[in-house]
């Protein structure tokens, strides 16, 4: 199936800080290394609003607030450009000085639009977990779910984005 892609090929980025990172200081993001399974998206909360005087036997629902999550798990790696072990000593320091652990998110993936080469998503996010699990016979793994906390920026764009290293 040509026109499908690997998930390798959605690459992660994370900026350390509560403030969006502006284009001149784009080295704010580092690449989130060492990822396996990525899920993102939007949901939206709904509140039951049938009554006695709603029409037929189906349910009304109205929309309420979004929320962004996103879910990530990986390899647990000592490899320096995959940042682990700074995401995890952030994730660790704010929660120790009970902060919020404040980060902006941007993923990229392959775009379907002929003219443009990828679709980003750029949005803040509170991280809730950092996990790591070492299985006694099995590699050694990571996870952490985040929760956006603003409007999601969702750009196609003409440029080469960020990748991840071949495997």
């Amino acid at each position: 199936m040509a026109d499908a892609f690997l998930g390798r090929d959605v690459p992660v980025y994370i900026a350390l800080q509560s403030t969006k990172p502006t284009t001149l200081a784009s080295t704010q993001y580092i690449r989130w290394g060492a990822v396996r399974d990525r899920e993102w998206g939007p949901e939206l909360d709904e509140v039951d609003v049938t009554a006695d005087t709603s029409a037929g036997v189906f349910r009304q629902y109205l929309s309420t607030y979004a929320t962004h999550d996103v879910s990530l798990s990986g390899v647990t790696s000592i490899k320096d450009t995959d940042n682990l072990d700074e995401i995890e000593s952030y994730f660790y320091s704010k929660m120790n000085a009970a902060e919020q652990v404040e980060v902006w998110i941007k993923v990229f993936r392959p775009s379907s639009d002929a003219t443009n080469k990828f679709r980003s998503y750029e949005f803040p996010a509170n991280m809730k977990t950092f996990k790591i699990t070492g299985t006694y016979d099995d590699a050694s793994t990571w996870s952490s779910d985040l929760s956006g906390t603003g409007a999601v920026d969702v750009v196609d764009v003409v440029a080469n984005a960020p990748v991840n290293p071949a495997p």
